[in-house]
């Protein structure tokens, strides 16, 4: 399989920290859009598999949550090949009802990260939603349907999602934290 993986990203090494960072300021940034409807039991899903857990500050510890998503690596693999056609007809369903990049306005470079972003947001919702047992038809449909009306018809998950990558400067960086080989 890594025969099959571009020298490039061969050389990228993946950091949980970086990407739970990242999967966490996007969710908590659209928490509003994100709670509605079936949201709320998918995101107390998300919390309890990755066992986010405040402090009495409510201040959560990206490296015990990164500790966390690390330790779940072979369920996560078993995820990825036991979904793969469904997380794939998922994007490739995003990217031609978006028409990405252009539909967003913004340059095809964020627009295709806004795209990939929502996608790990999507796939990291999913993983934790079947850990829960929410793994039949009818809950993976409700997941889709929640998730991609909050995501395109909710308020601002895009723009936040846009806010967040105006802040960084470094967007290979910021790119590389999404792959994991």
């Amino acid at each position: 399989m890594v025969e099959k993986v571009p020298l490039m990203i061969q050389s990228v090494s993946f950091d949980a920290e970086k990407f739970i960072g990242l999967m966490i300021k996007v969710i908590n940034s659209s928490m509003r859009v994100l709670r509605t409807g079936d949201g709320q039991k998918f995101l107390v899903a998300f919390e309890k598999i990755l066992g986010i857990k405040p402090d009495k500050n409510n201040i959560v510890s990206f490296i015990e949550i990164a500790a966390n998503y690390k330790r779940l690596s072979g369920a996560r693999r078993e995820f990825l090949a036991g979904y793969s056609t469904f997380l794939e007809n998922y994007l490739v369903n995003e990217l031609f009802l978006s028409l990405y990049p252009w539909k967003n306005h913004y340059r095809p470079s964020r627009s295709l990260s806004i795209l990939l972003i929502s996608y790990k947001v999507f796939e990291l919702l999913m993983f934790t939603a079947i850990q829960t047992g929410f793994s039949g038809k009818d809950d993976l449909l409700r997941l889709v349907d929640w998730y991609t009306g909050a995501i395109d018809h909710g308020d601002g998950f895009k723009e936040k999602i846009f806010e967040y990558l105006e802040e960084r400067k470094d967007f290979f960086e910021l790119m590389e934290t999404l792959l994991e080989r």
